[in-house]
């Protein structure tokens, strides 16, 4: 009996840590920033996994498509601000399986980016606060939570065996 239960507690750990990495990628972000006349962007899946495989729509504030696009191999797309842009833009990112990520691009960001200044701080200050991998305190509950519903679950099984034999 302990053997078939460590064998079972085997199977499920085996599965859980040799799934493909692309599991953990839960949420998707997108970062932009104007500079020199052109705006950057940066995509990736939470744990700092670039998007390579997107699509990357580029709006104005009254839902008007300006342009669209894909990330590169390192999840970076850039552009030429827009001729005749008065508007904040909307820059959204669509990374298939219902993965959506925006980021408002304000129109006083762009025309200081026109103007030489870089909005590479709010970026990277947006970027710190949003990617953030989960640490390892959270990632060890997760594990030993999924094995205490598998003890539990064994257990209520076991319960209604012994229920059904009497």
């Amino acid at each position: 009996m302990i053997v078939k239960r460590i064998g079972f507690v085997l199977q499920v750990f085996l599965v859980l840590f040799l799934l493909p990495g692309g599991v953990n990628a839960h949420k998707v972000y997108v970062f932009a920033y104007a500079e020199d006349g052109t705006v950057y962007t940066e995509s990736g899946f939470s744990g700092n996994t670039p998007v390579t495989d997107g699509t990357i729509k580029v709006e104005d504030q009254k839902g008007n498509v300006l342009l669209k696009g894909e990330p590169d191999e390192e999840g970076k797309f850039s552009f030429p601000v827009p001729k005749g842009l008065e508007t904040d833009i909307v820059i959204t990112l669509e990374a298939g399986s219902g993965h959506k990520g925006t980021w408002t691009l304000e129109y006083s960001e762009i025309q200081e980016g026109a103007k030489g200044k870089s909005g590479k701080e709010k970026y990277a200050q947006g970027k710190k606060e949003k990617v953030k991998s989960p640490g390892v305190v959270k990632v060890v509950s997760g594990i030993v939570l999924i094995f205490l519903s598998f003890f539990a679950l064994s257990y209520v099984r076991k319960k209604r065996g012994r229920t059904k034999e009497n």
